[in-house]
């Protein structure tokens, strides 16, 4: 890990170097070219001076007037550009040998257009100017050297500068990750022997000792596994008889659920009703004897849902309304939940039967079905509803009949009492008071 991290501080330093470096390389290079175009144009003046001088070209003096605008409009960008304390005392100095060379050639241009040209040479004053002018622009053009010549140099510098500072990055990173890793061989080296000497100890049963783990690199990890699976060791070792007697009532609680397995097989196969396991997807797992003798059908004839439905409703209309009443139970209930519904199912030998079924569907998706035939129960409640309805009309046609009797005596007891009779039928009142007063 420290091998790493001298590596990645190495290489960040070594980045910010490089990165320092071109800095400073495209500094200096935008500065030689700068000396480069001022040093041209230097050229340029003089040639222009010197054409105009030998054949008096006007078109030299204009040109040269341009080239003394341009070169002035780069010593005002050179300020900017140049700003250590040699290179701008340099530049000052090229400056005023520019102005001076500006100032003598233009008076040398301005003596000549007054000048008599049919006189051949230079008079004195000529001479004089002209000198000056030639002193002051080699002057010019020696600090423009001097300037590049410094730029040039303080390029160089910086290069092997930086190519120095590299080279010490690399030498004392390699220095710092050699002297790392002696240390950590050496640390490595104990920790493993520490290891050693930790797993013999536990290798010859004594799985009370601990191995050293303290700090947090991958001997520390190590260490804790070698503890933890010497703690597991031990608690295998002392949970022998834990795990013998959980064996033996583990083997006790399958005898158990065999023998209930048992019984519940032999309790559904000799169920007085129908019962049908399924599984989620709703195929048929098993059917008992029952069923088949209510329905006709083994497994092989019903092996899932959509064929039983299919079989025990022929008519679509009704088994559209089976399938929905069913759906709509199983919606209507919990998982674990009985679902009673009754349906007309018609049998293998199409005899039609009255099917009490009650359904229950576990978490796992599967479902048991018992069937109960309630047809004769059916047909029973049926007769007795039937000898009901009889009697009833019966008992209502014998109590309209005694209501005309009254009614009928009522009306000749009216006669007589009109005709001024006694009456021939006691009313139900006084027959309700000679009652009373025999009791």
């Amino acid at each position: 890990m420290m091998n790493t991290w001298i590596v990645f501080c190495a290489v960040i330093l070594l980045v910010l170097s490089v990165a320092w470096l071109f800095y400073v390389v495209m500094k200096y290079g935008e500065k030689e070219e700068l000396i480069s175009h001022m040093r041209t144009i230097a050229y340029e003046r003089i040639a222009l001076r010197d054409d105009y001088t030998i054949f008096r070209n006007e078109r030299s003096a204009i040109q040269w007037r341009e080239k003394t605008e341009d070169l002035k409009k780069i010593l005002e960008e050179a300020s900017s550009v140049f700003t250590e304390k040699e290179e701008r005392a340099i530049l000052k100095e090229a400056r005023d040998h520019f102005n001076a060379t500006e100032s003598l050639f233009s008076q040398f241009l301005e003596y000549e257009k007054r000048k008599d040209f049919r006189r051949p040479g230079f008079d004195e004053k000529e001479e004089r100017l002209i000198g000056q002018v030639f002193l002051r622009a080699y002057s010019l053009r020696d600090r423009l050297s001097r300037l590049h010549k410094l730029t040039h140099h303080k390029l160089e510098t910086t290069i092997n500068n930086g190519i120095i500072i590299v080279i010490i990055f690399f030498i004392v990173g390699g220095i710092g990750i050699t002297i790392n890793s002696f240390i950590t061989n050496l640390t490595i080296s104990k920790r493993i022997e520490l290891l050693e000497v930790g797993i013999g100890i536990i290798g010859q049963g004594n799985l009370d000792y601990t191995v050293d783990d303290k700090g947090d690199d991958e001997f520390a990890e190590l260490a804790r596994s070698f503890n933890e699976m010497a703690a597991k060791l031990k608690a295998s070792y002392t949970s022998i008889e834990n795990l013998e007697k959980e064996i033996v009532a583990r083997k006790h609680i399958e005898d158990l659920l065999k023998y209930e397995m048992e019984r519940f097989s032999i309790l559904i196969k000799n169920a007085p009703f129908g019962m049908v396991l399924l599984d989620s997807q709703g195929k048929f797992l098993y059917i008992n004897p029952k069923f088949k003798e209510i329905f006709g059908y083994d497994l092989t004839e019903i092996p899932d849902g959509r064929t039983w439905f299919r079989k025990a409703f022929p008519d679509p209309e009704y088994r559209n309304k089976a399938i929905s009443i069913w759906i709509d139970n199983i919606k209507a209930h919990a998982k674990g939940e009985p679902r009673p519904r009754s349906f007309a199912v018609t049998c293998k030998d199409e005899k039609k039967k009255i099917i009490d079924f009650i359904a229950i569907e576990f978490e796992t998706g599967a479902q048991i079905i018992t069937c109960v035939d309630i047809t004769e129960r059916t047909k029973a409640e049926e007769k007795i509803s039937q000898q009901l309805d009889e009697l009833q009309r019966w008992h209502n046609a014998t109590l309209g009949r005694e209501m005309r009797i009254l009614e009928l005596k009522a009306e000749v007891n009216e006669l007589c009492k009109r005709l001024g009779e006694p009456p021939r039928y006691e009313s139900a009142e006084e027959k309700e008071g000679g009652g009373t007063k025999g009791s």
